[in-house]
């Protein structure tokens, strides 16, 4: 026995990888040239075992990720249609023209000045010199208790064959299902095994594009839109070797949008106007017996529905097999170089001013699927029992964002070295909690400003023969945040209130917010020093002030000093 043994060698686990990519030579296209595209693919397939002697077969799992990026050159092609070239060339002459009549002083004809600005608004809209697209695809699924071997020659065996393993296409993240003739048919005697099945989605669109307006310009344009899905199937093994499953579903969606709705009195008379149309005369609201328009008030979808249309505005459709995601809209950049020249008295002690202007709007909602679906129990709101009517699919989360970071901002480099940074943001996130039917809009604006200069060639007391330089910078700013809760369901309940109520929603007003927040002040100085290309040092105290707008909470001041010192060591 100490040779020879009655154990034998068992694989733990087993793993394959496959990456490919590809990118087509379009220019060689005369056709095509003036764009590009390229795709990679990634994808796996492992294989774990079970401990010795637990009968409950294999773990598998595989991936799968495609990345798509295209660009369209479209500068070139538009560079190349006779229609714009003629219009370029008639900008051109038009625009010394009018700078012979500045010099030459004669009066302004408001149909040449229509026609110039009419001209250079339509180069302005055509003045992309690319479209960037990418989009990318990835799953990953994985299934417990699996019967098979994992070697890759065993996945061409035939249907009768004894010994089997994944399918090809599963092994590279193709397919995504097993089927359940390769599971365990029977677990241990006298107990129920559970053989869960996850399946993960997740795919993201984006596109960008820039404009250049104007000669010192630009317009930065954005969309974006990702949505994931998460699907676990419980499957359950009796004794018997009979299946038996419960199926879970949750996700997300996400999208550029433009955050320019009415708010929460919109989204309160909606639901109002909802509750109305449903009263046929008796004390119950049911779709049903009212308008049979789909909506119910309080429902989650229809909550998902004002919600989205109160707070995006107006022609914010949706796309997506649960309609659930907004149509993207494109966030944007405003730069504008060169404004030094159009600053009075302080503009020639400025050797570059840039304005910036930033806009990033967000909406996101999380969903799951309902296990319990049709015609729900009555429930009670004020003097009315509401029949709620419950979808396949209802949203569990909701969240917009309007952000302006920053509103505006100057940077300013000055002759003297001196840089200076001003800026103002404001943004507004707000929240919907299903469950409890609350908003929250959590207001944010505030003053922002920095200051960066370096002292050069600086000899220390104690290193005289070291000359190097100090950067210094002093960043303050001051901000206002406020959050206030709006309760919805009390406010539906309390105008619902009355057996008879006057049906015009106007008439009606919900109760003002619980409102909380704070004011902050932030503030640092920082000195950095730099003995020589592997040794830095860093000096910086930071002043925190917050005073809670609220009673309930004290204010709070901090005082934090750092210092650090900085050596790095390179082994040849």
């Amino acid at each position: 026995k100490i040779v020879t043994d009655t154990l034998s060698a068992r694989r733990s686990n087993y793993e394959e990888t496959y990456t490919t990519s590809w990118r087509p030579n379009l220019n060689r296209i005369s056709g095509l040239s003036w764009m590009s595209y390229s795709a990679s693919y990634s994808g796996g397939y492992g294989w774990t075992n079970s401990p010795r002697g637990s009968d409950l077969g294999a773990g598998v799992s595989n991936s799968f990720r495609l990345d798509h990026t295209v660009k369209f050159g479209v500068g070139d092609l538009i560079d190349k249609i006779p229609f714009f070239q003629k219009m370029e060339a008639a900008d051109a002459e038009a625009s010394r023209a009018r700078n012979q009549e500045v010099f030459k002083k004669e009066e302004p004809d408001l149909f040449k000045d229509a026609q110039f600005l009419g001209r250079k608004l339509l180069l302005a809209l055509f003045s992309m010199q690319s479209i960037d697209i990418s989009y990318n695809d990835t799953k990953t699924s994985s299934q417990a208790g699996y019967s098979g071997e994992s070697q890759l020659y065993y996945a061409f065996s035939g249907p009768g064959s004894s010994h089997y393993s994944p399918p090809f296409g599963y092994r590279i993240g193709f397919q995504e299902e097993l089927p359940r003739s390769q599971l365990i048919q029977r677990g241990p005697e006298g107990r129920i095994i559970t053989l869960p099945k996850n399946n993960n989605y997740y795919d993201n669109v984006t596109l960008g594009t820039k404009l250049n307006l104007l000669t010192n310009l630009s317009l930065d344009l954005s969309w974006d839109t990702k949505w994931d899905e998460r699907r676990t199937d419980n499957i359950s093994l009796t004794p018997d070797g009979e299946f038996e499953s419960t199926v879970t579903a949750s996700g997300n969606i996400s999208s550029s949008v433009w955050a320019f709705g009415k708010g929460y009195r919109d989204l309160f008379e909606r639901q109002l106007q909802t509750a109305f149309d449903d009263l046929d005369g008796s004390n119950v609201i049911s779709d049903e017996t009212g308008n049979g328009d789909g909506r119910v008030v309080l429902n989650r979808n229809t909550l998902e529905e004002d919600f989205r249309n109160s707070y995006l505005g107006a022609g914010n459709g949706v796309v997506g097999e649960k309609g659930y995601t907004p149509i993207p809209k494109p966030n944007w950049r405003l730069t504008w170089s060169g404004v030094e020249d159009l600053i009075p008295f302080i503009g020639n002690s400025m050797r570059r001013a840039t304005l910036t202007h930033s806009y990033t709007g967000n909406y996101r909602m999380g969903w799951n699927l309902n296990t319990i679906t049709g015609e729900q129990p009555g429930q009670g709101i004020g003097a009315f029992s509401v029949i709620d009517v419950k979808g396949e699919f209802e949203p569990t989360s909701i969240n917009v964002e309007q952000r302006f970071s920053p509103l505006i901002q100057l940077n300013v480099t000055w002759q003297s070295d001196l840089r200076t940074q001003i800026g103002y943001d404001r943004s507004k996130t707000t929240s919907l909690a299903l469950s409890s039917r609350t908003v929250t809009e959590r207001l944010s604006k505030g003053l922002t400003a920095s200051i960066n200069y370096t002292f050069r060639r600086i000899r220390l007391p104690f290193f005289p023969r070291i000359k190097n330089n100090i950067d210094v910078t002093i960043n303050g700013g001051f901000a206002n945040d406020t959050e206030q809760k709006f309760y919805l369901s009390q406010d539906i309940e309390q105008a619902l209130s009355v057996t008879d109520p006057v049906t015009n929603v106007s008439q009606y007003d919900f109760t003002d917010p619980f409102i909380t927040g704070q004011n902050r002040i932030n503030a640092s100085v920082v000195f950095g020093y730099r003995f020589s290309q592997t040794v830095t040092s860093n000096f910086e105290y930071t002043f925190t002030k917050v005073e809670p707008k609220s009673s309930a909470f004290p204010p709070r001041t901090n005082h934090d000093i750092r210092f650090n010192f900085r050596i790095a060591i390179q082994s040849r």
